[in-house]
């Protein structure tokens, strides 16, 4: 009688109930990271309409003091924050709708230039 090794039963979820999941939670990460970019667009359009408000309010203002309003308006970091989390939403959001082979044919190593061709040909049909 030959030793055969006892397989474990799967326990779980298949794998395409696995991939569903880990593609929904891309999703959920990627609607956050959204909302807060949009948060953070919505903060630096009203730091800029209350700055809009003192020009027109102080019309004889000098040019270092409209400077020094801008500069001090805090409008640039919830703006470098809205760009960087909009830009990784935008990004997970890309990975959790694409299909993965799409993915597998663009990674491949570099082989015979008409086979890369051939698969952006069908990419862009």
């Amino acid at each position: 009688m030959a030793w055969k090794p006892i397989k474990p039963k799967q326990t779980g979820p298949g794998p395409f109930a696995r991939a569903l999941i880990s593609r929904g939670a891309m999703l959920v990460l990627a609607s956050v990271l959204l909302f807060v970019s949009y948060k953070c667009f919505s903060t630096v359009s009203r730091a800029n309409a209350e700055n809009t408000e003192w020009r027109e309010a102080n019309p004889d203002a000098t040019r270092a003091e409209l400077r020094r309003e801008r500069r001090l308006s805090g409008a640039g970091l919830p703006l470098l924050i809205g760009i960087g989390t909009g830009g990784l939403g935008a990004i997970i959001v890309v990975a959790a709708l694409v299909p993965s082979s799409l993915f597998e044919r663009f990674n491949r190593p570099p082989g015979d230039p008409h086979e890369q061709a051939a698969t952006v040909r069908r990419f862009f049909r």
